[in-house]
């Protein structure tokens, strides 16, 4: 009895120091939190946490960066002036909501075609049957306002993006509306003037001739 136990006690012992050990127990001293451990799960989730709130800032568009440090009174001042100008050159009357009444892009692709004819071909307008445009069509209407106004040469910089006109940022709408008033060429503003004017030389040469002719006819009936 006495000389087996010591055996049975030391092979067990061997057995154990065999079995090579688990990478839970081999761990660095050191180390003083595991990869599975609830705080660097924490702690991980506050690091990632910024970065992704960073890019989604940087995805949501220039513009507001760019209109936020501008006070409330020259805001209002400045929407004020769109809304004359929008009214004079396409002479309508805008409703009180002018965000609203922007935001399927009808009246945007009509300035465009009143700078430049033709700039935008199709432009969905609503009707007493459907007032209010739907989303896709809105947002085609916005989408040629956008590829005319590049076209035409608005500095990228100046151009805002869909969701301003869809979301009513008007602050951004303005901006690029000023850029599209700023960069019409000088043709196209002296255009009305200009023509008014060689029709009256047309006229004016066709009236002398009428006359002259006359003149003669009637200096060869007297003789």
């Amino acid at each position: 009895m006495s000389t087996g136990s010591p055996s049975a006690a030391l092979h067990r012992s061997s057995s154990r120091t065999d079995v090579p050990s688990s990478p839970k127990a081999s761990s660095p001293p050191g180390h003083a939190q595991r990869p599975n451990s609830f705080l660097f799960r924490t702690s991980s989730r506050s690091t990632v946490k910024p970065t992704g709130t960073s890019f989604t800032l940087g995805e949501s568009g220039r513009s507001e960066s760019r209109t936020t440090l501008r006070s409330p009174k020259e805001e209002r001042r400045d929407l004020t002036q769109l809304r004359k100008t929008l009214e004079s050159r396409l002479k309508i009357s805008l409703p009180e909501d002018l965000g609203e009444a922007l935001s399927n892009g009808t009246v945007l692709c009509q300035l465009v075609n009143q700078i430049r004819p033709r700039s935008v071909s199709i432009i969905h307008i609503p009707s007493p049957a459907v007032p209010k445009l739907s989303s896709a069509k809105s947002r085609l209407n916005v989408e040629n306002f956008l590829s005319a106004c590049r076209k035409l040469g608005v500095p990228e910089p100046e151009m805002c993006v869909c969701s301003d006109v869809l979301l009513c940022k008007l602050p951004a709408v303005l901006r690029c509306v000023a850029a599209l008033l700023a960069v019409e060429p000088e043709e196209d503003r002296a255009s009305p003037a200009s023509s008014s004017s060689l029709l009256s030389a047309d006229f004016l040469l066709f009236y002398c001739s009428v006359m002259a002719l006359l003149y003669a006819i009637y200096c060869y009936l007297l003789t």
